[in-house]
């Protein structure tokens, strides 16, 4: 949905990025936002802080949409459920099967060594894998070994992200 500027409403109140960095809002704006599928949806005002920063989301929805629709959010299940009035609607947060890592911006060819013309490395931006959910068990499982022994640790990076990569080892695990 593109808007103009002059539908924002201005504001001043500043945000806390996810990265501790203080944001300032460009405004507010009041859209109609539908969830769920006919029949079972909902239409409902969400009012947005509208933001000019670098995510990975869209749109954040707040406790208070969530709680205006009634809804019951489940992390683990990527799902929100709401009361509709032909039954209960539902909205799949991410598409369970959806494996490959889609690029969103050209890749930049970056020097690594000046005296070294041909040595380079490209760089770009990939949306967040999405694994099944038998290899999202095996990725968590892996990760909390792998903190537990202190070979990791969980850090912060508001503007960069990775993917994780699934490889197969020689013995098919």
């Amino acid at each position: 949905m593109r808007f103009g500027r002059e539908q924002l409403i201005p504001t001043n109140a500043p945000l806390i990025g996810f990265g501790g960095t203080r944001v300032h809002p460009l405004g507010i704006v009041t859209l109609p936002v539908t969830v769920g599928d006919y029949a079972q949806q909902i239409t409902k005002d969400v009012t947005f802080l509208v933001v000019d920063c670098s995510s990975v989301y869209n749109a954040i929805l707040g406790h208070l949409t969530l709680n205006s629709w009634k809804a019951v959010t489940s992390i683990y299940h990527l799902m929100i459920k709401f009361p509709t009035e032909y039954g209960v609607g539902e909205t799949i947060c991410i598409k369970e099967q959806r494996t490959v890592a889609d690029l969103v911006e050209r890749l930049e060819e970056v020097l690594l060594d000046d005296s070294r013309p041909k040595r380079t490395t490209r760089i770009g931006t990939l949306r967040k894998r999405v694994f099944a959910q038998k290899q999202d068990g095996a990725i968590a499982n892996k990760v909390c070994k792998l903190q537990e022994a202190n070979f990791i640790r969980e850090v912060y990076y508001p503007d960069w992200l990775t993917n994780v990569v699934m490889v197969k080892k020689t013995n098919g695990k």
